[in-house]
């Protein structure tokens, strides 16, 4: 079974966006109990003011890896992944060409 993200509230996010959606930073507002159709779900605030309820907790990835399959992860996944990004473009940009 597919790891599980637990969210709180105060909890920082990073939504990755789509064809229609920048993405952005945000936190988590109100976390909501399951109920008979699903669940937990969370409220979030976005930070240019987006707001976005009701989202089904179970929609965010443990890890981000850069693509739109993991559009919604938490702000220590997302960093992780930049973290691991640069390092792996320094290491390419700190080898010499060979022709």
């Amino acid at each position: 079974m597919a790891e599980r993200v637990t969210l709180y509230k105060g909890d920082k996010i990073f939504y990755g966006g789509d064809m229609a959606n920048q993405s952005d930073f945000g936190t988590v507002t109100r976390v909501l109990p399951p109920d008979r159709w699903g669940g937990p779900y969370v409220d979030m605030t976005l930070d240019d003011g987006r707001k976005i309820c009701g989202f089904a907790m179970h929609m965010f990835s443990p890890e981000y890896k850069g693509h739109g399959g993991t559009r919604w992860v938490t702000m220590a996944a997302y960093q992780a992944w930049q973290e691991a990004y640069f390092m792996e473009y320094q290491a390419r940009a700190d080898k010499p060409e060979t022709l």
